[in-house]
């Protein structure tokens, strides 16, 4: 997300009325302008994705069991529907 982020600036775009407003730069040097953040959820219940501070790298830990592991679970993928 900090790649999206990045990209964000205030700029006076046709149709503000002078007003800056909140502006995307693609890599083109499209400019979009954003009117909300979608979040989507990609794990399961009761999976839950974390990144670990020693090995970093993400891992998946099933809040039920206390089961943790680096490879991702077959059954913690949320089906996009």
């Amino acid at each position: 997300m900090e790649r999206i982020f990045v990209r964000l600036e205030m700029k006076i775009t046709k149709g503000s009325s002078g007003m800056p407003r909140l502006s995307y730069t693609g890599r083109d040097d499209r400019h979009f302008l954003p009117t909300g953040l979608h979040i989507i959820k990609t794990v399961n219940d009761p999976w839950t994705m974390c990144y670990s501070r020693n090995a970093k790298r993400k891992y998946f830990h099933n809040t039920l069991s206390k089961e943790s592991t680096y490879d991702l679970p077959p059954d913690s993928i949320t089906p996009f529907q």
